[in-house]
């Protein structure tokens, strides 16, 4: 079976503006069977994101996980819940993957070369350590960066992910990872350490993610 992931999606319980429900909703609408909400050091979204799916029987699968602030930069952390571990924000990549990998988790390099969106500058430098790499990101603005990603990742032999980044219910949907595999968080992401992966995606475009911006504000404001 095709399965059409969403492995980058931040909620409102960090920097993002629609609450978990309303991306769980969305992925529904867009034909996204699997997703993660990767908040920010946190495994709040994740929690809330099965809790609802148990709840109201959403169609979704839920792959717990979490966007991890890391010395060189940001990882994306996936794994079963009861193995998934927040780890301390600053530390470096090698200690962090390594730790994870103990406990069955994926690492994934978020949005490599992009270092002013906190992706790691020198990817090549802690590409070993981690399982994928985001070769598409739906929030870069030059697509360069997902160039050398792509390249990146190849050259190491590491499996291809790609995320929309999400910071709202309009940008879900953007970077698909597509797995053939059975209906089941553990299946898929066995598929993804595997690098069995294909992308679908397409840019978010520059002007929403503006806009996006002057909404964060101006709700800080309020």
């Amino acid at each position: 079976m095709l399965i059409r992931c969403e492995l980058h999606a931040h909620s409102n319980l960090s920097d993002g503006l629609d609450s978990v429900e309303e991306l769980l909703q969305e992925a529904v609408k867009r034909g996204i069977q699997a997703i993660s909400i990767t908040d920010h050091d946190t495994l709040d979204g994740t929690l809330r994101a099965l809790e609802i799916v148990e709840r109201v029987e959403m169609p979704l699968i839920i792959i717990p996980g979490y966007e991890l602030s890391a010395k060189e930069g940001h990882l994306l952390v996936f794994g079963e819940e009861k193995n998934l571990k927040i780890m301390e924000k600053g530390i470096e990549i090698k200690e962090a993957a390594e730790e994870l990998k103990k406990k069955n988790c994926i690492t994934v390099l978020a949005h490599p070369y992009q270092f002013y969106r906190d992706g790691t500058p020198s990817p090549s430098k802690v590409v070993s350590w981690v399982d994928a790499v985001e070769v598409f990101n739906s929030r870069s603005v030059l697509s360069f960066f997902n160039n050398l990603a792509f390249n990146l990742a190849k050259k190491h032999g590491k499996s291809c992910v790609a995320g929309s980044d999400a910071h709202s219910k309009e940008g879900i949907g953007f970077g698909v990872t597509i797995v053939d595999t059975e209906l089941s968080a553990k299946k898929v992401l066995q598929e993804i350490k595997d690098g069995k992966t294909k992308i679908n995606s397409k840019m978010f475009p520059f002007m929403k993610i503006l806009k996006e911006g002057i909404t964060k504000k101006t709700k800080k404001r309020i």
